[in-house]
């Protein structure tokens, strides 16, 4: 089972450090994630007790407190993705920390390392009869950015191709989790990503970000789920409170069937097992998104979503980097910057094309 993203933090994180009962957000689910033989979400803070962050260019710092090691351990988790653009929130003493503390606790990690070598070596493991190798990449500068004592490898089409290519003679399932994604829709460039890994052998691509639910998509014979949402967080509105766990069931012939389960994280940062009117309302939507991205329509859709707020998305960045890195910071941004960023600059200029 694979859920999305989990951030400890804010007002759940107040919760957890007045009441010191750090299994708190798993209560209404635990049971359920118990029936996994192998357990995974994307881990989004950090876990650590600095409360200093790093000098930082980007939107919003997150950490966990360091209990969260062991209540992750206890929820029946088997490893978390760390490579996510809060990974260097709070600088290398929390990348360490978290590694120490999931370490101690049993917790398989992916996503970070040193350099990008060592960022991108996959975590192998067996489950029942089963070799399983799973590699994760991020597209965030942040998380990307060589001046870091730690680092996450960056979404790279080249890359991808030749470590899942190397992975696959190995393990007989290889996965692939990318750090990607802004709204409902996947770019084109993420969908290109996905079936880079696809077509180089993956039979799984997992996506995280963008904390709201999106499409899955079945292509040669892999699953590819572009979004799973939240699964512990606090951000308020409907849409951050709905998801799904993905419940996967790995087959000897090498296929994968597959459910979206739906989830809901209630109002005491809670996720529950969506029933009822909930579970149905929460599949449709899931069917609605996958049924786009079969027709092509999603690619529509998600120009139409993110030129109304990438102007001021990356203008709001600029100016936090002017701020804190002055013309240095924007010049090594510029550097970054991909055709496909310049595509959506424009289009939020011409609202209309």
């Amino acid at each position: 089972m694979a859920v999305g993203d989990m951030l400890f933090c804010c007002d759940l994180g107040e919760r957890l450090r007045g009441s010191g009962d750090y299994d708190y957000p798993f209560y209404k689910i635990k049971n359920f994630l118990k029936k996994a033989d192998f357990l995974y979400g994307n881990l989004e803070t950090m876990i650590t007790a600095k409360r200093q962050p790093e000098k930082y260019a980007g939107a919003g710092i997150y950490y966990s407190d360091p209990p969260v090691g062991q209540a992750l351990a206890r929820a029946h988790f088997k490893a978390v993705n760390l490579a996510h653009n809060h990974m260097y929130d709070f600088g290398a003493e929390a990348v360490e920390s978290t590694i120490q503390l999931l370490s101690e606790v049993g917790v398989m990690y992916h996503g970070v390392g040193s350099d990008f070598s060592f960022a991108r070596q996959p975590l192998e493991f067996d489950v029942k009869d089963f070799r399983i190798g799973m590699l994760g990449y991020c597209s965030a500068s942040v998380s990307t950015d060589k001046k870091h004592k730690y680092v996450t490898c960056p979404i790279k089409s080249s890359i991808i191709k030749r470590d899942v290519s190397n992975l696959v003679k190995r393990v007989d399932f290889a996965i692939v989790t990318l750090h990607e994604g802004a709204c409902n829709y996947p770019s084109p460039q993420h969908r290109h990503w996905s079936k880079v890994a696809v077509d180089a052998g993956a039979k799984l691509v997992i996506s995280h970000h963008s904390h709201v639910i999106s499409g899955i998509e079945e292509y040669n014979g892999a699953v590819i789920a572009y979004g799973l949402g939240d699964f512990v967080g606090t951000f308020e509105g409907k849409e951050s409170r709905e998801a799904f766990i993905l419940d996967c069931l790995l087959k000897s012939d090498g296929t994968i069937e597959y459910e979206a389960v739906p989830i809901w994280i209630n109002y005491g940062f809670q996720p529950e097992v969506a029933v009822g009117e909930k579970k149905r309302e929460i599949s449709d939507y899931i069917e609605s998104l996958s049924e786009k991205l079969r027709t092509g329509e999603s690619d529509k859709e998600y120009w139409a979503q993110m030129k109304k707020s990438y102007f001021r998305a990356a203008f709001a960045d600029t100016m936090r980097l002017v701020r804190g890195e002055g013309i240095v910071g924007v010049i090594r941004k510029l550097k970054k910057l991909r055709w496909h960023h310049i595509q959506l600059l424009f289009k939020s200029v011409f609202r209309k094309s």
